[in-house]
């Protein structure tokens, strides 16, 4: 809720007051990251993109990836965060060449109310789709 007034000191008046009300959306309707795309660097590294999230504002995104034979639970993926909060892309090095992974990128929100930091949550996370992307055949940049 942001109100906006402009206050005439000389006959105690208010010239004009304004409302606007800018509903955050319930964590459950957080959009998740899109656009996902890949490409290789090399034969060991890829650079993943995605579309940035504009609203509600994200704290971090997350790119999980995992070798697919490794046949592990998502929540043992090899997690990669930007160092930089607000990076649309991130390089992963090290992967095997020949392998077949499982990409996705995630996003983070804070939960603090933002006029009442008292109230704060931690975060929830809003995951993207998951991509199956094999090194060798993506188009190498």
């Amino acid at each position: 809720l942001l109100i906006l007034t402009n206050y005439h000191p000389v006959n105690n008046s208010i010239l004009r007051s304004s409302i606007y009300y800018h509903p955050t959306p319930h964590p459950s309707n957080y959009p998740s990251p899109r656009d996902v795309r890949v490409v290789r660097l090399n034969e060991t590294t890829i650079q993943v993109f995605w579309s940035p999230i504009y609203y509600p504002p994200v704290e971090r995104y997350i790119v999980h990836y995992n070798d697919k034979a490794e046949n592990k639970a998502e929540n043992q993926w090899s997690l990669y965060s930007p160092m930089n909060f607000g990076a649309t892309s991130a390089i992963i090095s090290g992967l095997k060449s020949s392998a077949m992974y499982n990409v996705r990128v995630s996003a983070e929100f804070s939960n603090t109310i933002i006029n009442d930091p008292l109230h704060s949550s931690g975060t929830t996370r809003r995951e993207g789709d998951l991509s199956e992307i094999h090194v060798a055949d993506i188009y190498r940049r």
